[in-house]
């Protein structure tokens, strides 16, 4: 975790990364265009309060003035979280990862 952590500190002291916090959620994300940022979640929560936490996350990006959030996940449940968020998701096959998972890439339009 240390490593992590210094990985995360470095980026979000440079003018491409930001980190923001719901509940026991982290949303770290990198800003592609102006409007447009990639996001990372890292999660302590039940999928309930995820759910509650990417809702804010994404107010607070619309707010933010983004149009576009992005991210690549294997994990159907949390493509399912985000279907549930209210705002529109467009959700395509990204290929697979080295473990040969199906890759899910969900773009939010906040």
């Amino acid at each position: 975790w240390r490593k992590m952590y210094a990985i995360l500190r470095a980026s979000i002291n440079s003018n491409k990364y930001r980190m923001m916090r719901s509940g026991n959620t982290l949303f770290w994300y990198r800003i592609d265009e102006p409007s447009v940022a990639q996001m990372y979640v890292f999660n302590a929560d039940s999928y309930r309060n995820l759910l509650r936490n990417t809702q804010d996350f994404i107010k607070a990006m619309r707010l933010s003035g983004f149009k576009q959030i992005y991210g690549e996940t294997h994990d159907m449940n949390i493509i399912k979280v985000i279907e549930k968020t209210g705002f529109p998701v467009n959700v395509e096959d990204a290929g697979q990862d080295a473990q040969g998972r199906q890759i899910y890439r969900g773009t939010v339009n906040v």
